[in-house]
């Protein structure tokens, strides 16, 4: 028996290939069958078909494997010829394709907080798919921030004011990968954001400047240190009055320079280190006000 397809050793052969083989003659003129075995071993020992007349087999094939085969012509008086054993190496089938989702293509305004999303790829051979994420302010983003990811999210860190490309690779197990296209967006400061060591709770007009409340609570130190928040003794002083946004950090000075008392609430927010940071300060009427307006942003 002669088998000639697939080639023997051939590589990248499809998963709905044909085995074939040239028909045996018998010299007695009997009619004659076959018997195919084909497996992983090396010498096949899986009867995958039996007794056929045709010289064809279509097997069920997994992807990226070494398949072994070979062919037993039968009589029907007990006489066998049987073939060579031939191997071939099934393709391996790509990651279908990475749609990615949010943020929106060429989209401004993107909350410094957003999430980098995509749908998940189908792997058409049932591979298990990992996704490297590439992002940066290239054009054609080159930096990878996150490899052989399970997960179809990621969280950046963004810089307002920025414009990011990204895209997604998703790769199977057998070096089987899949591209997104490249995304675009701009980031910038939004209210509720976590940025410079708080939350940003107030921006002007041109959204380039705001106010940022710490996310924790300051108190004094102990009631041992001082009893309450205002300045002990009763001391007067003078300013420290301002409401309107924007007059806190003078309060705050005003207060500190009239009232040495350890623990009050202006001197315990201009010696606050949070964060990295050291500029915080006890808000006016109006800065509290909007903290409270947008609590839960």
């Amino acid at each position: 028996v002669a088998l000639t397809s697939p080639d023997d050793e051939a590589a990248n052969v499809a998963l709905d290939a044909t085995l074939s083989w040239q028909a045996a003659t018998d010299p007695d003129g009997d009619a004659v069958v076959y018997d195919v075995y084909i497996g992983t071993d090396v010498i096949p020992v899986t009867l995958a078909s039996t007794d056929q007349s045709g010289t064809t087999y279509t097997a069920t094939l997994a992807a990226n494997t070494t398949y072994y085969w070979k062919v037993i012509a039968k009589d029907d008086k007990g006489g066998t010829g049987e073939s060579a054993i031939w191997s071939f190496s099934t393709l391996n089938n790509a990651p279908g394709s990475v749609s990615l989702t949010a943020p929106a293509n060429e989209a401004g305004g993107i909350a410094l907080s957003s999430i980098l999303s995509w749908q998940a790829a189908t792997d058409p051979d049932g591979d298990a798919v990992v996704y490297d994420v590439y992002f940066g302010t290239d054009a054609s983003p080159e930096t990878v921030i996150s490899a052989d990811q399970e997960g179809i999210t990621y969280v950046p860190t963004l810089t307002p004011g920025t414009t990011y490309y990204w895209k997604v690779v998703a790769k199977d197990p057998f070096g089987g990968i899949s591209e997104s296209t490249v995304w675009s967006f701009t980031a910038i400061i939004q209210i509720g954001d976590f940025y410079q060591g708080g939350i940003v709770f107030y921006l002007d007009g041109t959204g380039n400047h705001g106010l940022i409340c710490p996310i924790t609570n300051q108190s004094p130190p102990s009631p041992e240190v001082h009893g309450g928040w205002g300045c002990a003794n009763g001391v007067n002083i003078d300013g420290a009055d301002a409401t309107a946004i924007g007059t806190g950090l003078q309060n705050t000075l005003d207060i500190i320079a009239a009232c040495p008392t350890i623990g009050i609430a202006a001197e315990i927010c201009a010696s606050l280190t949070l964060n990295g940071y050291e500029d915080w300060y006890l808000p006016s009427i109006d800065e509290l006000k909007a903290m409270h307006l947008h609590l839960g942003r």
